[in-house]
Parts: structure tokens; sequence; C-alpha cells
């Protein structure tokens, strides 16, 4: 196989998986009134509630101002509240409200339905060395990729 054609090269294939996957996530999330791209600020909240903005930026790799947007956004639709930070008004800390613990379950099973059909002839092994190879390209990307680019790339500017 020529992996150096277009249609077969890695960027390619990586992007037009990428974008099938997104797609297909889509389409079931919007059923539920959620953007998919609310579902990871909800998993972080989940594994530590109380976040600051910027450090849910961080975790993203967004920019503080994304995640404002964000927030107002889920705010209104009740999946978080925010709150001054009592030793430093400052900082806002987000927190997930019942609501968002619910779709965030309910995006979990969707998305590991998703990892079941397009991953369906995989074994064990083969999906424990894809989930190696994609954290170290993930190490790498983060490396070189500042959080502006993302932010610039993620608003479509």
């Amino acid at each position: 196989m020529d992996h150096d054609a277009p249609r077969t090269s890695l960027q390619f294939l990586f992007t037009q998986l990428a974008r099938l996957y997104i797609t297909h996530a889509y389409t079931r999330f919007e059923k539920m009134g959620v953007h998919p791209g609310q579902i990871p600020m909800l998993g972080c909240l989940i594994e530590k509630d109380g976040q600051s903005q910027r450090e849910l930026a961080h975790w993203l790799s967004v920019r503080p101002s994304t995640i404002a947007v964000t927030i107002k956004r889920m705010e209104k639709t009740g999946l978080v509240s925010r709150s001054q930070d009592p030793s430093d008004l400052r900082i806002t800390r987000i927190f997930i409200c019942e609501k968002g613990r619910e779709v965030f379950a309910a995006a979990r099973k969707i998305l590991d339905g998703i990892d079941q059909e397009f991953f369906a002839d995989f074994s064990p092994e083969e999906m424990a060395e894809i989930h190696h190879l994609l954290m170290r390209a993930r190490t790498n990307a983060l490396q070189i990729v500042a959080p502006a680019e993302l932010d610039r790339t993620a608003s479509g500017e």
C-alpha cells in the first residue's frame, strides 16, 4: 500500500477519522441538546469539581476567553454553575450541576458505543496499542502547539 498517496496518507486518514467520529457524535449529542465540545469540560469537572476558568483552559488546551463563552452557554442550560472563590474574589470557580452529571453519563455511553462501532473488529491488544500511540502523539502535540493556535482554529479564524 502506498502510504504517500493522498487518500492513504497518515494526515488524511487521521483527519478523516476524526471528522467522521465528531460528525457521528455531534448527530447523537444534538438530540440531547448538547454540543460535543461541552463534554470534555464536564469530564474535567467530574474529575475535579470547582476548577477555575484558567485551570479548565489549561486542561482543555484553549484560552480562558474560550472557556468563558462555553461556561456561559452551559450555565444557561443548567449544566454548570459558577461562583467566586471565597478566598480570592478574582477567581471564578466552575461547578458541575446534577444535570451536567446526567448529561456526561449519557454522553459517556454514547461515546463508548461509538468506540465499539468504529473499532468493532479490533482486538483488546490492538485497542491498547492505539491508545498508547495516541497518548504519545497527544503529548508531542501539546508540546508544540500553543493554546492560542488551538483557540484560533477552534473558532474558525
